[in-house]
């Protein structure tokens, strides 16, 4: 789980994209083992130009990206969900080979949160004890009640 490649805040709260943070976020993707980055923002939530690049910084790391926009604090929606079952299978095989994969959402937390326990949840694990071990990892991991609520409702799909 990282936050967006390369989005830091400055000291008056202002977000903006240093290319130096973005491929160092990206080469400590790689060196984690991921071969992929599921990226979760929506293009309007985040600074002008924040996609631009991206693609080639990734690839430079032999990162894979893929998109799945879900709307910030909440939940994928039905369209989300028809997409995601045709990304799911592809993941679960990357981190059965690659032993990771990566998602990133604008901090980190609680869209990656989301997905990361939605894997957990699909390869078999409780989803109450799928969201303990991803909060065991980012606390503030899942960020909202619906959230939540969400994945409790999700059942294994492998």
């Amino acid at each position: 789980m990282a936050g967006f490649p390369g989005l830091c805040r400055d000291g008056d709260g202002t977000r903006r994209l240093d290319p130096a943070l973005r491929d160092d976020t990206l080469a400590r993707i790689a060196e984690l083992g991921s071969r992929s980055l599921l990226v979760l923002p929506q293009r309007g939530e985040l600074p002008p130009g924040a996609f631009e690049g991206l693609g080639d910084a990734a690839a430079r790391h032999g990162l894979t990206l893929t998109f799945l926009p879900i709307p910030d604090f909440g939940i994928p929606d039905a369209g989300a969900m028809a997409r995601w079952r045709g990304l799911s299978p592809d993941l679960h095989s990357r981190i059965a080979i690659d032993g990771a994969a990566a998602v990133c959402c604008q901090a980190g937390a609680g869209r990656s949160g989301l997905i990361a326990t939605l894997v957990l949840i699909e390869q078999g694990i409780d989803a109450a004890k799928a969201l303990s071990e991803v909060r065991r990892h980012h606390p503030q991991a899942v960020e909202t009640a619906g959230q939540e609520r969400w994945l409790m409702d999700r059942r294994p799909q492998l």
